[in-house]
């Protein structure tokens, strides 16, 4: 399965896609606007050159230069790798408790074996998650090992009175506090929800702050701005990650089923998202603000048995780290590649016009950004594991590169030519990512690469949204 993307390094989106290459292209392609906030589709048509109107998109967020290389974290020079510091703290509330049969610390962070080394996922025969899927196992295969999640040093550990079988869900050093916070879960769905949300996060620093290594905060604030001689005393997004749990619901949950709450209650649901305290009026720990962080919920809602009256039922389960993923790729400095509801302000709207550019499932900043594929190839659509990371965002954090090759002149490219990711070599890119500049407008290009339906791809599988290979591994350009 070969993948063509039509990468912008500026807000302007053809309103016509017919001027992409010199030579016509005769097969259904898919075409992804990046770094704007636009999606993909599919179309089948013969595409030559033409003059096309144009339209200036405004988005209200700053969006990155895709021309520049921004790794994340900072950089050991012990092992060669990206290293960013992060910080979970799961959230009980008076009317909702947190789970203690939840193990946080392998979700987010991995498996480690007994003497506290990292252990890497491993594949089924039929290309899922056998073990080891976690935040920190995504990271590390879409970066080739370039990129880690560090839990900070901190001392908290799941208190005596803890049912026993869960007391190894949270243990001392694992970076993960949990918190009872002075306060009822409040109603996602009103308009002062996020300021709201900001009080309970900033109860959790002040709760979760005991249990940090004294200086653990304080020196990982190294960011300078320009023409000062020390840092900046806020917490930039490259110097920590902040991730808050709260007990209760993925907001998400309500497109599975809200009716086991009353169904205008959204009073124990939070939304998944990134997000910061304004006007740098930031909780401060050792002297810096934290900023930045991303909030969530524990559970999500998952159908269960349905009873002889017809009656579904419906189970808590614990929430899958697609979400986070999707959320700490904002973090750390990717854009959502979709447009938004009507309603939201935003300039790029979810009309018909832009319908056919949605990326889905072609990278975890499409929409949605994820599917839960069980090991026997089964789904489970409550769940969400992301998708394999696009090209443009691998080369954008510095985890790939591509080759510039010019379009071909047989008017074809193989899977013999462009390689597909490679799980038994993570370490260094085994995958090929081809450039092809469009002839007259240096701005435009295609990125080519090779998915197959195995990791974080299987869930494609189930996505009409892609290109097949001919019998010859062989698609016409």
């Amino acid at each position: 399965m070969l993948l063509l993307e039509f990468g912008k390094d500026e807000l302007t989106m053809k309103k016509s896609i017919k001027r992409l290459l010199s030579a016509a292209l005769t097969v259904a392609i898919v075409i992804t606007a990046l770094p704007s906030v636009i999606g993909a589709g599919a179309v089948e048509d013969t595409l030559n050159v033409e003059a096309v109107e144009t339209v200036t998109i405004t988005d209200p967020r700053t969006q990155p230069e895709a021309s520049v290389v921004c790794p994340p974290g900072y950089y050991d020079e012990a092992d060669g790798r990206q290293h960013l510091p992060t910080m979970v703290i799961v959230a009980g509330l008076e009317d909702i408790a947190y789970h203690t049969d939840y193990n946080w610390s392998k979700a987010i962070f991995g498996n480690k074996d007994d003497e506290g080394n990292y252990v890497g996922g491993s594949l089924n025969d039929n290309g899922v998650f056998e073990n080891g899927d976690s935040l920190q196992e995504y990271f590390r295969t879409q970066s080739h090992g370039k990129f880690v999640l560090d839990p900070i040093k901190e001392n908290y550990g799941f208190p005596e009175t803890v049912n026993p079988e869960d007391k190894e869900n949270d243990v001392p050093g694992d970076g993960v506090i949990h918190v009872n916070l002075d306060r009822k879960h409040w109603n996602v769905a009103k308009d002062d929800a996020d300021n709201i949300e900001r009080e309970a996060i900033a109860e959790a620093y002040k709760k979760a702050y005991p249990y940090i290594q004294e200086g653990e905060i304080a020196k990982h604030n190294r960011y300078i701005e320009p023409g000062e001689d020390s840092p900046n005393k806020l917490m930039d997004t490259n110097e920590m990650l902040t991730i808050i749990l709260f007990a209760g619901y993925d907001y998400g949950s309500r497109a599975v089923s809200i009716n086991t709450l009353d169904p205008k209650e959204t009073t124990k649901m939070s939304e998944s998202h990134f997000n910061n305290f304004l006007d740098n009026n930031a909780p401060v720990l050792e002297g810096v603000g934290i900023k930045y962080y991303i909030a969530s919920a524990e559970n999500r809602l998952r159908k269960s048995a349905e009873s002889a009256d017809g009656t579904q039922h419906y189970e808590d389960v614990m929430n899958a780290y697609g979400s986070f993923a999707h959320e700490a790729l904002h973090y750390i400095g990717i854009p959502d590649y979709y447009p938004y509801p009507n309603n939201s302000g935003r300039t790029v709207e979810d009309t018909a016009e832009w319908v056919s550019y949605r990326v889905d499932s072609l990278s975890p900043m499409g929409r949605p950004y994820g599917k839960y594929v069980n090991k026997d190839l089964t789904v489970d659509n409550s769940l969400r594991t992301p998708y394999t990371l696009d090209p443009w965002a691998k080369i954008r954090l510095g985890w790939a590169t591509c080759k510039v090759v010019d379009p071909p002149e047989n008017g074809s490219i193989t899977t013999e030519t462009v390689k597909a990711y490679d799980y038994n070599n993570i370490e260094t890119q085994n995958e090929t990512i081809l450039r092809v500049n469009v002839p007259g407008n240096p701005k435009e290009y295609y990125l080519i690469e090779n998915r197959q339906f195995t990791g974080y791809d299987i869930g494609m599988r189930y996505d009409p949204k892609y290109i097949d290979a001919n019998s010859n591994g062989e698609i016409s350009c």
